[in-house]
């Protein structure tokens, strides 16, 4: 399973068109490049956790890149220990399979199992990315990367160019290592490269801005290169299925929903206090985290509490109805493409710890949680241009025919075990491949 983070069906479907990418053009001859749908919300964390886990966050407990204390409104990270639910590779294990994993995000720290993994994003250093350790000299040796340095990218074009240049030269290197050195049932590698890319310059290559577009050329030629040399050197037989847990567009705003919050009344901090969830004051009924998640501020839930279970009916009511007018005051367009409800979202054992309600991204409105962000709508933040979709993922199996969809995230973690020819009753998802033989479980 290979991964090109945040690469939009549209997109691949435009390059290989215009003779572009003539590696992957040649393997999607043999199958279907279809749309996949991502996560609720769209973000890496989420977005993964429900790939490898074959369920939504309901089930797995990974709801996005930040989230409250139980007990508070404190913000913490949560990381591989949090997911709730198995990964594709502990089923896989249970019937004797062996996995290689490397840079899938959401798996740090590096658990042990049954084969090897080396975290992807967020993992912030390598030594405790690597399971087993016996690999991470190796793996120093030949300067892997796990991720290109944003901070200093982000204020250097040229940095950012040599830093995704040589990322994705070690990414290369060392799924070539694993390739040749391990014994593998399963084996993913995620390219996270690209979706660093986007983020910095999808609007400017969008825009016709002449180094973007270059660079968006001379490095998806490379990555055209990578795929073409890993579809030659996979053993005969093997099955490959390449997808992206996202799509990417134009970013126009910012649209920060925890002052639009304030705005209408929902939310006021303790006077004096720095804005900030840990100093909400308990009057307030509504919070946001990003992106677009909304939370009734309950009373005994957490300390700073407010709102007694009879009312929250009435207080998401109520929210939903004001949703229902989020407007971009320059054009009248509603900023974002609707509003799920928690029962409608997520499904399982962790899905009341879920925001009440969710808001669909629309292209072009990037929903932000931050609670200090002094108006509702802003500018896409100095030097960041392009924002996910959630609908414009991609899914290509090779010499499969696939089932009419829509096709999601968690049907993925199915398929690959029914490829492996493992039964995993319970999983959310079903498998994408035509006259599949897993049951419906929606």
């Amino acid at each position: 399973m290979l991964g090109l983070d945040g690469t939009p069906c549209s997109w691949l479907r435009a390059e290989t068109a215009a003779g572009r990418l003539p590696n992957l053009a040649a393997l999607f001859q043999d199958g279907s490049l279809v749309p996949l749908r991502s996560s609720l919300p769209a973000v890496s964390s989420t977005a993964w956790t429900t790939f490898f886990t074959g369920q939504d966050p309901g089930g797995h407990g990974i709801f996005g890149f930040m989230e409250c204390r139980p007990d508070s409104h404190d913000l913490w990270f949560p990381n591989y220990r949090h997911v709730a639910a198995p990964a594709v590779w502990d089923l896989a294990a249970r019937a004797g399979r062996r996995s290689v994993v490397l840079n899938l995000p959401g798996t740090y720290p590096a658990p042990a199992m049954h084969g090897v993994l080396v975290s992807g994003f967020v993992a912030p250093s390598l030594e405790r990315s690597v399971h087993p350790p016996a690999l991470l000299p190796r793996l120093q040796a030949m300067g892997y990367r796990i991720d290109v340095d944003a901070f200093t990218a982000r204020g250097s074009f040229e940095r950012l160019e040599a830093d995704l240049f040589q990322t994705l030269a070690t990414r290369w290197q060392a799924v070539r290592l694993l390739l040749e050195q391990e014994h593998w049932d399963l084996f993913v590698a995620v390219v996270t490269e690209t979706d660093r890319l986007y983020h910095f310059l999808w609007n400017a290559m969008a825009e016709g801005d002449p180094r973007a577009v270059d660079l968006f050329r001379r490095f998806h030629a490379e990555v055209d290169r990578f795929v073409g040399w890993l579809a030659e050197a996979l053993p005969d037989g093997t099955h490959l299925i390449i997808m992206s847990d996202h799509g990417f567009t134009t970013e126009h705003r910012d649209v920060h929903t925890n002052a639009w919050l304030r705005e209408r009344g929902y939310l006021s901090f303790d006077h004096g206090a720095s804005p900030g969830l840990g100093s909400i004051d308990p009057r307030s009924t509504v919070f946001s985290l990003d992106p677009g998640r909304f939370y009734v501020n309950r009373a005994g839930r957490r300390p700073r509490g407010g709102v007694p279970e009879r009312e929250v009916a009435a207080v998401v009511e109520r929210l939903v109805a004001d949703l229902a007018d989020l407007r971009d005051p320059d054009t009248g367009e509603l900023v974002h493409a609707g509003v799920v409800l928690r029962d409608d979202a997520y499904h399982g054992p962790r899905a009341a710890l879920g925001p009440d309600c969710c808001v669909r991204p629309k292209p072009g409105y990037e929903l932000k949680g931050g609670a200090a962000a002094p108006s509702v709508f802003a500018p896409p933040a100095a030097g960041l241009g392009g924002m996910h979709t959630s609908d414009d993922a991609h899914l290509f199996v090779r010499g499969a025919v696939l089932r009419s969809g829509p096709l999601g995230l968690e049907d993925l973690a199915p398929t690959i075990l029914e490829l492996l020819e493992v039964e995993a009753p319970g999983l959310r998802g079903r498998s994408v491949l035509a006259a599949s033989r897993t049951a419906v479980l929606r």
